[in-house]
């Protein structure tokens, strides 16, 4: 039977808190958190790479086991899709709806008015966003319509439906694992760099969260699933020595903790290369924690830590409408750009997600039926 890797699991809730504060903007309006925004906060680029390498990982990892030829006809392609993204899509809906009055009232605020040409371009909008297709337009306008983190779901949506193709050709795959990797890596800097050359006001997005470029990410994890496949049938040191696994994985976490640290740094002084460290750095870590032998993994195999880790697509896909609604009642109210506002408005988001996703993980089982 195939074995839950609980520790990655409870990893994607503390990814998904990266991306979180990353989105509290205004945390970088005031004297006080500016420093910490600017420093820490910003670019959550090793978080988000987490999801699309684990989503490659988690997939090839349950085919291995599971033994079986998925079948690649244009409907098993589409269901296979479907059903990656069943349990989450209600919730997708809800708050994509719930995000077209707050495009209303921002567009109000900018002294702006709701014309046709607002009505048709929202119409066109929900056409792409309602099928999870928004991420192929490549474009902001589109693939962050109504709901601003809605272009994630929307590019694994589009990757799903190519990964049947994908877990059959590497997993017959003879050739080196690692050179494999490397392989998909240079197409992944080939790519990105034939893509800067259309990025412009419009294809704003199309280098960091479009399809085209986050599927080498989804294969970095297929190959690596595989490559830990083949590593549990041999016994590692890590495996059969406790105080190596304990040493190792403390490492691990030092080294994760101090990337974290200075990876704004690295974003001021050599940009072109932190997408590369960073999913290079996701690798090592997801590889690494899979083997479940040291301290730090008994940590995060601990139930309410992977019950944060059941939690973390709710969160993801809830915390974004969330925050811009209780931000628009606060400026309703007459608040204005402070310490205690930026508290008070990081603190009522938390608690409204959290409490909203714990709901849905334990009490919305009929939110899984579509």
């Amino acid at each position: 039977m195939m074995k839950k890797i609980q520790s990655l699991n409870a990893i994607r809730f503390i990814m998904i808190m990266f991306i979180v504060f990353s989105h509290f903007d205004s945390l970088a309006s005031t004297e006080e958190t500016k420093c910490l925004f600017h420093a820490f906060l910003k670019h959550p680029t090793p978080a988000v790479d987490y999801f699309f390498v684990l989503s490659g990982f988690g997939m090839m990892y349950s085919y291995i086991n599971k033994g079986i030829v998925l079948k690649c006809s244009l409907k098993d392609l589409c269901g296979f899709a479907v059903a990656h993204v069943r349990r989450i899509y209600k919730v997708y809906l809800i708050t994509l709806l719930a995000g077209i009055p707050l495009n209303i009232i921002h567009l109000r605020l900018a002294n702006g008015s709701i014309d046709l040409q607002y009505i048709v371009l929202a119409i066109a909008k929900l056409i792409l966003c309602i099928p999870l297709f928004q991420s192929l337009s490549g474009s902001t306008l589109f693939s962050h319509a109504f709901n601003g983190v809605s272009w994630f779901l929307s590019c694994l949506f589009c990757i799903y439906i190519v990964s049947p193709f994908l877990l059959n050709r590497l997993r017959k795959s003879n050739y080196n694992l690692f050179v494999m990797v490397g392989v998909n890596i240079m197409f992944l800097g080939v790519t990105r760099s034939l893509l800067k050359l259309f990025q412009n006001d419009f294809f704003d997005d199309l280098v960091y969260g479009s399809p085209y470029v986050r599927i080498f990410y989804v294969i970095t994890g297929m190959l690596l699933a595989k490559l830990f496949v083949n590593l549990q049938k041999k016994k590692t040191f890590f495996q059969t020595h406790s105080l190596g696994a304990n040493v190792f994985e403390v490492f691990l976490l030092f080294f994760a903790v101090t990337f974290f640290l200075i990876k704004n740094i690295l974003w001021i002084e050599i940009p072109s290369y932190v997408p590369y460290i960073s999913l290079i750095f996701v690798c090592i870590i997801i590889l690494s924690f899979s083997v479940e032998s040291g301290l730090v993994s008994k940590f995060l195999q601990k139930k309410w830590m992977n019950v944060l880790g059941d939690m973390s697509m709710y969160i993801f896909l809830l915390h974004y409408p969330i925050r811009l609604y209780i931000y628009y009642m606060l400026r309703l109210l007459g608040f204005h750009k402070s310490l205690l506002l930026t508290f008070l408005y990081v603190f009522l988001t938390l608690t409204t997600t959290f409490l909203l996703s714990f709901y849905l993980l334990k009490y919305g089982k009929n939110m899984k039926k579509v």
